[in-house]
């Protein structure tokens, strides 16, 4: 399946190659003063590709938000809900002797303990998700951009983060550090989930914004292309030639890119 900025990409061809047929059909009208039909059918193929594949990606885009945001409201919600407190007895570790004689030290988590970590590890993942989701999209709009730079903030508070085995990278995504986690976990339940429960809010505040404005962020093609120009236009030859037509696209375009 095409990526969204795959399909822009073919989207903008395909805006090029109608505006480059509606050039061509309009100097051999004005050389000839008579209508091409060819040029016609090309031209209106052409502005329904051009729509179709616009809704497609448009379409695909508001799937995978929702999709994205979904998921990261219900670990942020998880997060809120998880007791830390695991108990300083979470780690059992179990020492024995290796064939060579070596000690051998095996290592086990309680329940409790196993399930904080995966608590941890799934919120991160759809942070980190909610993170790539608007970077690989920050060319759609500059909405989107904005929202890009909103999400990958938490390197501000990178060195909070790994007070308790949270490590950010450049980009804002994080990862945990498993034996600081656990001992975080083990040591100071308390701060681990204060911690957690502000990283949690600031990501249901990020959540809301999107929400608010998420019909926005990628508008119809009848709102970019002007309240005046309907659809049903773009698929009569009519309203292909008017001259409002490029002015309008050219706006959609210059918005998204």
């Amino acid at each position: 399946m095409p990526t969204i900025r795959q399909m822009y990409g073919g989207m903008y061809n395909l805006y090029k190659t109608t505006y480059a047929n509606g050039q061509l059909f309009r100097q051999s009208a004005s050389a000839t003063k008579t209508t091409s039909t060819n040029y016609l059918n090309s031209y209106s193929s052409s502005a329904k590709d051009l729509l179709s594949t616009y809704n497609t990606t448009k379409n695909t885009f508001n799937r995978e938000l929702d999709e994205t945001i979904s998921a990261l409201k219900s670990s942020s919600r998880a997060v809120k809900n998880f007791d830390f407190k695991v108990g300083a007895d979470a780690v059992t570790k179990t020492e024995t002797l290796g064939e060579d004689g070596e000690k051998v030290i095996s290592t086990k988590y309680s329940d409790k303990l196993t399930d904080a970590l995966k608590t941890v590890e799934n919120f991160l993942s759809d942070y980190n998700d909610a993170i790539n989701f608007f970077d690989d999209n920050s060319s759609v709009s500059k909405r989107v951009s904005n929202l890009a730079k909103n999400f990958s903030d938490t390197t501000y508070f990178a060195k909070n983060f790994s007070e308790i085995g949270i490590v950010t990278a450049k980009d804002g995504t994080m990862k945990i550090d498993e034996d600081k986690l656990v001992e975080s976990l083990t040591e100071n339940p308390q701060k681990v989930s204060r911690i957690l429960n502000g990283l949690s809010d600031r990501a249901d505040r990020k959540i809301s914004t999107v929400t608010s404005m998420q019909k926005n962020l990628f508008p119809t093609a009848k709102n970019m292309l002007g309240k005046d120009f309907g659809i049903a236009q773009a698929y009569s030859g009519r309203g292909l030639l008017n001259t409002n037509y490029y002015s309008n696209v050219g706006n959609l375009l210059n918005f998204m890119f």
